[in-house]
């Protein structure tokens, strides 16, 4: 017994660097007294927030963070919003102001003129992607605070399935994908990850265990609600090259159009040896649509060229069930028409734990698409890691 309380110290160290400090570690604030700067960061701190700065400007009490607790951003909202509504004083609104890798998304407007219960209800906000009037002291705030270097391990499941022959018609192959994620300064990024394979009967000749992605990602927010993404790297599936992804929002978010160049090459690591393509492949993709906030709905159009220079359309329609994405699309290229759905389901806990230096959690989500004709490749995509739906998927329902 005596040895195992000398060892205990060292016990809650390495909990601490695995799943961040202890829950209620960090300042408190009273409840009902008035929130000042560095008593609202330290607050969202010791909660498991980042980046996190505040000021006052008038009637209003500005507060940016960074959503590192919570799997969905808008709860993550909601909940700071809980904490900090009644220590609002002589401030009349909450104005939450999100950023994702340090890049602010938008701003979401809390007021106190409902009464007390607001906090309770996690407050009735009205977003927009809009950064006018946010104070200048707000933005250097912000800055000052920024924290970059953490490291997470994040664990992802994958599987992939394709129609075979009479004796076998369902093919299909599955495993799990950790995935080694480091902020490294504003927007920028860098992800490595490795498919471990669990279960695969589909005739590939690749690895069971092989490269995923490996990309270097930065995100950019320009003038009018465009927001910018470059990728390089190795992506998904079997591809590696270059990507720039580009789209400007309406302030409610309710309209977008952007576009999509990428030059990649086929990339694929068997048993022995790797198989690469000359990188000679050009993307270029056009898109359009609109989103009801309010029903979760989204429509989307996107004509260019597709993967292997197939030129064509594609037409998704997407319904978000909280955090659950049910879709459904039809492609039109040179190749044929295909028809499918696509599926977004949260994984695990709706709370991660804390950041710390090191921190092991599960992806956010699983992402899966079914296509109805699997020998029809027209409309195909890659994936770099980071899709442009981040920057304002926590303005949905």
């Amino acid at each position: 017994m005596g040895s195992l309380l000398k060892l205990r110290p060292l016990f809650t160290v390495v909990a601490c660097l695995l799943l961040g400090a202890p829950e209620g570690a960090g300042a408190q604030l009273p409840e009902g007294e008035p929130a000042h700067a560095d008593g609202i960061v330290r607050l969202l701190t010791s909660r498991g927030f980042s980046n996190a700065g505040a000021v006052v400007d008038g009637q209003r009490l500005w507060v940016t963070l960074e959503n590192t607790r919570y799997r969905d951003t808008r709860r993550a909202l909601d909940e700071a919003a809980a904490l900090l509504l009644p220590m609002l004083g002589d401030a009349r609104e909450l104005v939450l102001v999100p950023t994702r890798d340090g890049v602010m998304l938008g701003k979401s407007v809390y007021s106190a003129a409902e009464g007390p219960d607001l906090a309770e209800r996690g407050g009735a906000a009205s977003g927009s992607l809009s950064l006018a009037g946010v104070p200048p002291e707000l933005i250097s705030a912000e800055r000052a605070g920024r924290s970059f270097g953490r490291v997470d391990v994040v664990v992802h499941p994958w599987f992939e399935a394709a129609f075979g022959d009479y004796d076998n018609p369902i093919r299909s192959r599955g495993g799990v994908a950790p995935e080694v994620r480091v902020p490294l300064r504003t927007g920028l990024s860098l992800s490595a990850q490795v498919l471990f394979t669990l279960q695969d009967d589909l005739p590939t000749g690749e690895s069971r265990v092989r490269p995923g992605l490996v990309t270097l990602n930065q995100a950019v927010r320009l003038p009018r609600n465009v927001f910018v993404v470059a990728a390089a790297g190795l992506f998904t599936p079997n591809r590696y090259g270059a990507d720039l992804h580009a789209r400007a929002y309406s302030p409610d978010a309710r309209w977008f159009a952007g576009g999509e160049v990428a030059t990649t090459g086929l990339a694929s690591f068997a048993r022995e040896e790797w198989r690469l393509a000359p990188a000679a492949e050009r993307t270029a993709l056009a898109e359009a649509g609109w989103r009801s906030t309010r029903q979760g709905l989204t429509v989307q159009g996107t004509a260019g060229t597709f993967l292997r220079d197939q030129k064509g359309v594609r037409m998704d329609v997407v319904r978000q069930f909280g955090e659950v994405d049910l879709g459904w699309f039809v492609t039109h290229t040179g190749q044929g028409t295909n028809a499918g759905a696509t599926l977004r389901i949260p994984l695990g806990v709706a709370k991660h734990p804390r950041p710390g230096p090191l921190r092991v959690r599960l992806a956010d989500a699983f992402h899966w698409e079914y296509r109805y004709y699997g020998f029809v490749p027209g409309g195909r995509r890659f994936r770099t890691g980071r899709t442009m739906d981040d920057f304002a998927r926590w303005m949905g329902p």
